[in-house]
């Protein structure tokens, strides 16, 4: 049986400046990095749902770029690797944090600070030995039924949600390690998602990148990762336009829930133009390019708060 490490790091080895609690002190850093992570500057012009601005338009790097994402993961051809994964998380990962949320027109952002950054670090197995990184946002991407809307695929199948939680290196900020998890649709709601799902109200309509809503609730970011799983493990790029190489991709075979009502929550979003947001997500891209040969296969034990061990 393979074996899997998993502990808490101490924040007082691992630290990174926190975001001032003064809004507009951190406002136009908050700007730069989500431009950065969405695509999705003030005056974008790039959609999902128009032949004239649609994914098939997107040019510089998302069209000759050779290691782009979202991939469809084949199981059968990917490569398996017969070695434990080992996810490193702080504490601060699995305790409540308060949080804003933000409707840019192409997605609903999650953050725990007004300029990105936070004290939620990760490291582990395919990550720069001794370099963290600390949980920027994160966001999500639906389609207009219950049968589309993931970004990613396995086996060729299409999920109603993925969500995509954005981390960033401490000591380069540019550099990226994103979790990309899947939901089905459930019968019940998944408690993880209420606090969000219960909130959408506040940011229904599109602003500007500067306009971000605190939210009178709190969520646990571990409670987000699954509990059983296999990860995927790719090289590959942001979603959206500049679609920047370089992102390490981790994609949990562990399909989470989500209750037709509370995806309804997120349809009824609208964009800048005050349509509802009912497609935001990117065509799957070529898996396998001559620079991106391989997908890895890794069997974990995702963080759990009753098997994490500190040090420190």
């Amino acid at each position: 049986m393979w074996k899997h490490s998993l502990q808490f790091l101490s924040t007082q080895k691992l630290q990174i400046h926190t975001a001032t609690t003064i809004i507009s002190i951190s406002l136009i850093l908050f700007s730069s990095a989500v431009v950065l992570v969405n695509g999705a500057g003030s005056d974008a012009n790039w959609c999902y749902d128009s032949l004239s601005c649609g994914p098939e338009t997107w040019g510089g790097t998302c069209l000759t770029g050779k290691l782009q994402s979202p991939i469809n993961l084949e199981l059968s051809s990917v490569k398996k690797v017969a070695k434990s994964v080992n996810l490193v998380l702080s504490r601060e990962y699995g305790t409540l944090n308060s949080f804003f949320l933000q409707n840019n027109g192409f997605s609903v952002s999650l953050l725990l600070n007004p300029d990105e950054t936070s004290p939620c670090l990760v490291r582990g197995t395919g990550f720069l030995p001794n370099e963290p990184y600390y949980f920027s946002s994160f966001h999500f991407h639906w389609g207009p039924d219950d049968y589309t809307g993931s970004e990613h695929q396995i086996n060729g199948r299409k999920f109603p949600l993925e969500l995509h939680m954005i981390h960033r290196q401490v000591g380069d900020p540019n550099k990226l390690a994103v979790f990309g998890i899947l939901y089905k649709i459930s019968e019940t709601d998944n408690p993880t998602l209420a606090p969000i799902v219960d909130n959408l109200i506040l940011v229904q309509n599109a602003t500007d990148l500067l306009t971000l809503i605190p939210v009178p609730a709190a969520v646990k970011l571990v409670d987000f990762l699954p509990k059983k799983v296999r990860v995927l493990r790719y090289q590959g790029s942001l979603t959206t336009p500049p679609c920047t190489e370089g992102v390490v991709w981790t994609v949990f075979d562990d399909i989470q829930t989500i209750s037709a009502r509370q995806l309804m929550k997120f349809r009824s979003l609208l964009k800048k133009d005050t349509r509802p947001i009912r497609n935001n997500f990117r065509p799957v891209v070529p898996t396998y390019t001559e620079q991106r040969k391989s997908v890895l296969y890794m069997k974990s034990i995702v963080p759990s708060l009753s098997s994490v061990k500190r040090n420190g």
